[in-house]
């Protein structure tokens, strides 16, 4: 009959209708998918030269610690010497007040 004609012709573009929507909804996803991927991937990438950055850091201070290490060490036996030094003009000092003149001991 002319109604169940005009039904089935109104479910048939409800239908279309549906598909129409979902093909649209399917494209977004697809398309938020995508964004997301590239977000991870820069997310990851960011991660990657955090973690590269941080042990560039450490190999840098364990270097300047280092080099602090061995410039103390050098600034240590530096004052040593200067410390033995001093002793060595007190005493040569103290023998000339004395009048007396004695051969180094060191």
């Amino acid at each position: 009959s002319e109604v169940e004609a005009k039904e089935g012709s109104t479910l048939m573009e409800n239908l279309k209708s549906e598909i129409e929507r979902f093909k649209i909804s399917s494209a977004e996803l697809d398309e938020d998918r995508k964004k997301l991927r590239q977000s991870m991937a820069r997310i990851e990438r960011m991660q990657a030269e955090t973690k590269n950055g941080q042990i560039e850091f450490n190999r840098e201070i364990t270097k300047k610690r280092e080099e602090f290490d061995m410039w103390m060490q050098a600034e240590r036996r530096n004052i040593e010497k200067d410390r033995m030094n001093i002793e060595r003009e007190k005493r040569r000092l103290a023998h000339a007040k004395n009048g007396t003149i004695t051969e180094r001991k060191d």
